[in-house]
């Protein structure tokens, strides 16, 4: 293009080039200028209705004018070159100028002023930039900003984009993950709005979004969400809480409560107009808000061993949770609050902290702050581990059997904690731990909190809570749910007053009850996961972040706006509406937590295998471990995901490389979606606490057919014979744990599926062979899992098939062949199949290696092509349910004081 003349332009040199397409520097022949030419690429220009689309949109562009904005002069066309001619704007652009570093204070809000100031004066005109990011504004030498590419996201159609390096995202064009019945996903990654990467129509508040990230990256040097590819960028967008931590000590607390604002996930609950963006930072840089920057920490980022010389000193003081509260400049000085300090406790490798139940947490703090205790898994073995703050070397003091959901006495001198069968006690000193009741469902997934007058109430998964004396004896009926679980009790110290969280089909709330089950009440809807701090403040989960609100314990009510904590922590489970943050506060202000792990919130790729062990990438899905199902002429994947408080269905294209969501649904873990035989529908589920019903949903949108009912708490689909008829799955009974069920889908109506099995222990995983006559499903039990298979129907001459463990089998289409997962998802492995004249098995042999998700609660997540050659299996990242740290925190309740505060003004 070089020499080439456009129109009356000269094009002169190249300036750079991305998806939107080449932009050169050009000499206006006409009227003696230069220029800046952006030339459509061939594919955009080949498409008459894109084309024409874009020349309507650049008309209405034409009209900003505005001295922050590039003024665009128009469309050019010769031959098959397209062209938007636009001002060219000296400088380098504010990417450049971040390439060395975070900007001052000063700069920093000088520039995000004019930055405000154009994308208000865009709004008012009815145009918003959909694609603001630092590589979209000039700063002059004089310090002028211009904004460029107004609108032009939504002027073109963007092609999907490919991962890259985090410097080559931040920097990538307007890209698209896939169209989705929404829209389609415009602008670039790291400065995404969390519905614009979902495929959501959008408005301002994107731009309002997009500003915050960019004024967080000119004060910290670093954005917030950059990740190692498109989807692992977008997955942080969508779930990753940001950092506020790294801003410098120096940001004024308006600022940080202006970001504070602009980054809210929720668009309702976000900044709604950029003009009060601009306001703020108005004030600020006339003087208006006269306040005293937060004090320095002495250091970043605590190091090494947890020893009690550190603490003493408190040598590492944090400076991510930022310092004492500024107050205006008229009001008198308080006593300076003590210093947080930040210390970490780093675990051996071979025995890190892990979440080991669902929901859960794995950590806790005595009342004094004087002991932790966690739970450390090596191998298949856990530890209930005891350190005092004082000391260097933890004690286990639960070592013979799992111990789970660890809880102190109000005294700190025994903890509480749930066994595989039961609740029990322990000394802080160790000793034989005392049962107190024995026989208790699900217990390892039950969480218990301690009375002042000795008394303990737990959670009992889907039967509601109980209440049993410290000492042991007759256990009470607190609640009794219908159509909900009642969970994660706690008791307010110094009242009989139980918080808990209530989950149902509407959704999530905190409630309070007194112990002795009288004044139930709703205490915050859209909410879960209750901590009452000795601060006056409740903490609480809402839409996959942190909160903490002015609490009044007395009568048990939120007294003031919550406020998001900037407080990266571990969670039991990424998948659920209501992950449970691993983390525990004492009354004197000292915070302990499990940090999230970079993974924990990756994109899950689903990827090839070709038998002799070759990889390629199959799909790249913004969502944390979905399950999946391959459909039967292989071109789509159906997909079940998690979007915040919602269970997603969805589609995947292969070809197209396109998401698309067929409907959402209130559920804590997504169904597991199943193919039809012949792959016009999807079959899920949808269940409560005590039943669910078995759907159909078409791939072409409507209502989902009902085929059957289940009692049940947790149902999913695995399996549907070759011709259709018959349909298996798993669900979960509190009584006889996982057990199998069958549907006949020929039935005339809906009708109650029936269990074919229903042992001891879990049954999972149903495979019905291609001929219809044998059955392959996994068990779990006692921590072990096998694989089986027997006749269908009735059960007759049941085999093992693993030596060795295994789980997640799958039938080759040919029956010839059982494959499954080892235990470790390192290898797929295969077994030789005969059915004439008996059943014979051959010896298992591994196919191939790699590092695969084997979680049988998330569904299948394996799965063979109709012609046997290939395997499509989900990555497994760094187990997100495990840590080698623990963070402590003193003098924590500081920090939240100054967050009530700055969000009452």
């Amino acid at each position: 293009m070089i020499g080439r003349q456009l129109g009356p332009y000269e094009i002169t040199a190249k300036l750079g080039e991305g998806g939107m397409g080449e932009v050169f520097r050009a000499h206006d022949t006409k009227l003696e200028r230069e220029v800046a030419i952006k030339v459509l690429p061939p594919a955009f220009v080949e498409d008459p209705e894109r084309l024409a689309r874009f020349e309507r949109e650049a008309k209405l562009l034409a009209q900003l004018n505005h001295p922050n904005i590039a003024h665009i002069y128009g469309m050019e066309a010769s031959g098959e070159a397209h062209a938007l001619v636009m001002e060219l704007v000296p400088g380098p652009t504010l990417a450049e100028r971040l390439e060395s570093g975070s900007l001052s204070l000063d700069e920093s809000l000088s520039l995000a002023r004019q930055i405000a100031e154009a994308v208000e004066q865009a709004h008012e005109k009815g145009i918003i930039h959909r694609d603001l990011k630092p590589q979209n504004v000039k700063v002059t030498d004089d310090g002028k900003v211009k904004v460029l590419d107004f609108g032009l996201a939504k002027a073109m159609d963007p092609t999907a984009a490919g991962s890259g390096a985090p410097s080559q995202l931040a920097a990538s064009p307007t890209l698209t993950l896939g169209a989705t019945v929404q829209g389609v996903i415009l602008g670039t990654a790291a400065y995404m709005a969390p519905e614009q990467a979902k495929g959501f129509a959008v408005d301002r508040r994107a731009d309002v979004w997009a500003f915050g990230v960019v004024l967080y990256e000119m004060l910290t040097g670093v954005s917030p969400f950059v990740g190692d590819s498109v989807p692992d960028t977008l997955a942080r967008v969508l779930q990753r809480d940001v950092d506020f931590t790294k801003l410098p000590d120096a940001t004024p607390p308006a600022i940080r409560t202006l970001l504070r604002r602009c980054l809210e996930r929720n668009p309702k609950n976000r900044l709604h107009d950029i003009a009060d963006a601009r306001i703020v930072i108005d004030d600020q840089l006339a003087g208006k808000l006269v306040e005293a920057a937060a004090p320095a920490a002495t250091a970043r980022g605590a190091d090494s061993r947890f020893t009690p010389a550190a603490l003493l000193a408190g040598a590492v003081l944090i400076a991510g949770l930022g310092g004492a509260a500024g107050w205006l400049a008229r009001r008198p000085s308080p006593p300076a609050p003590a210093p947080l300090s930040r210390l970490s406790i780093r675990l051996e490798p071979e025995a890190p902290y892990r979440v080991q139940s669902i929901p859960g947490c794995s950590i806790a703090i005595s009342r004094d702050g004087a002991h932790l205790a966690y739970v450390v898994a090596s191998g298949d073995r856990e530890q209930l581990m005891v350190r005092a703050l004082a000391e260097i070397v933890p004690r286990a003091v639960v070592t013979a059997a799992p111990a789970r959901q660890p809880f102190f006495s109000p005294d700190g001198r025994w903890i509480g904690f749930f066994s595989m069968s039961g609740l029990q006690k322990v000394s802080v000193d160790g000793g034989r731990p005392v049962p107190l009741v024995a026989e208790l469902a699900n217990a390892a997934w039950s969480r218990g909190a301690w009375s002042d007058d000795g008394r303990i109430v737990f959670d009992t998964w889907n039967a509601g809570l109980r209440v049993v004396s410290a000492d042991g004896g007759e256990v009470r009926v607190l609640t009794r749910p219908e159509e909900e679980w009642d969970l994660g009790p706690e008791v307010i110290p110094g009242t009989e007053t139980v918080l808990f969280f209530t989950q149902s089909a509407s959704g999530f709330r905190i409630e309070a009850i007194g112990l002795d089950g009288g004044g139930r009440r709703t205490v915050l809807d859209d909410a879960s996961q209750p901590r009452y701090l000795a601060s006056g403040h409740l903490l609480f989960q809402r839409s996959g972040g942190l909160f903490v609100a002015p609490f009044d314990a007395a009568s048990a009510r939120v007294t003031g706006p919550a406020m998001p904590l900037a407080l990266e922590t571990m969670v039991d489970d990424e998948r659920t509406a209501t992950p449970a943050p691993q983390l525990a506060v004492s009354s004197n202000g000292t915070l302990v937590y499990a940090p999230r792990q970079a993974s924990a919130r990756a994109a899950s790729e689903i990827v090839w295998v070709d038998r002799e062990g070759n990889t390629e990438p199959l799909a790249s899905i913004p969502y944390p471990m979905p399950s999946f199902d391959l459909s039967p002429d292989g071109r789509q994947l159906a997909l079940g995901l998690r979007d915040g408080s919602r269970a997603r269905l969805a589609v995947f294209d292969l070809a197209r490389r396109t998401l698309n969501p067929l409907r959402d649904e209130q559920a804590d873990i997504p169904t597991p979606p199943l193919f039809s035989a012949n792959g016009s529908e999807i079959f899920f589920a949808r269940y409560g606490t005590h039943r669910g019903e078995i759907l159909a949903q078409r791939l072409e949108g409507g209502e989902p057919r009902l085929l059957g009912r289940l009692e049940g708490t947790w149902i999913a689909p695995y399996s549907v014979s070759r011709e259709g008829r018959w349909l298996l799955g798993a669900l979960y009974d509190p009584e006889t744990q996982s057990d199998i069920w069958i549907l006949d889908l020929e039935a005339s109506d809906a009708a109650s599926a029936t269990r074919v099995l229903a042992e001891p222990g879990d049954q999972l995983a149903p495979m019905l062979s291609p001929d219809g006559r044998w059955l392959a499903f996994a068990t779990w039990e006692n921590g072990i899992g096998e694989v089986y298979v027997e006749r269908f129907p009735g059960g007759e001459s049941r085999v093992r098939v693993t030596s060795s463990g295994g789980g997640m089998p799958r039938w080759s289409p040919d029956g010839r062949e059982l494959l499954y997962l080892d235990p470790d998802g390192t290898a797929v492995l295969s077994v030789p199949v005969r059915t004439d004249p008996k059943l014979e098995l051959g010896a298992p042999r591994k196919l191939f290696g790699g590092a695969f998700w084997t979680d049988t609660g998330t569904g299948p997540v394996f799965d063979i092509t109709s012609d046997g050659k290939r395997f499509a299996l989900l990555l497994r990242h760094e187990n997100p349910k495990q840590s080698t740290e623990l963070i402590v925190v003193q003098n924590w309740f500081a920090e939240v004081s100054r967050l009530a505060r700055t969000g009452s003004r």
